[in-house]
């Protein structure tokens, strides 16, 4: 099964902010400098382009896959594999500043797991109850804190 990120009004801001302070910083040294060339223009569109684009993807199209042996955790670049038998503890949290995070929303499931770097990874289902259902059938050693 596979399960979108919910998006809330929180995060939608804080990325709005995100690509306003970069385009920012990307176009205002053009408009004060009075040497700009066309490849200058372009090198900061690109780059604008560049920056803003895996920012919204990894944002805004993360997904999260259960299969039968492993769920797997996708945010632009990032992709997690977390077979079942890892996860040792699952619990709702509304840190998501800290820690490794796959989400855009501040109503999050941190996934507590044995082979992750932190510890543990925070992610945001837009059917949360559904999620926790599927995974918790899926995970029988797996402590639940809902």
């Amino acid at each position: 099964m596979k399960f979108r990120s919910h998006i809330d009004r929180f995060f939608g801001m804080v990325i709005t902010t995100s690509l306003a302070t970069l385009g920012v910083v990307f176009f205002l040294p053009l408009f004060l400098d009075s040497e700009t060339t066309l490849l200058d223009i372009i090198i900061s569109i690109a780059l604008f382009l560049a920056c803003g684009g895996v920012m919204v993807w990894s944002s805004f199209f993360a997904t999260y896959e259960l299969h039968s042996d492993y769920l797997i955790v996708k945010g632009g670049v990032l992709k997690i594999r977390i077979p079942y038998e890892e996860i040792t503890k699952v619990a709702p949290t509304r840190n998501v500043f800290t820690g490794y995070k796959v989400l855009a929303s501040k109503d999050a499931i941190e996934i507590f797991y044995t082979s992750s770097l932190l510890g543990s990874v925070k992610i945001s289902p837009a059917k949360r109850d559904l999620f926790l259902s599927e995974l918790k059938a899926r995970c029988h050693s797996s402590s639940f804190k809902f």
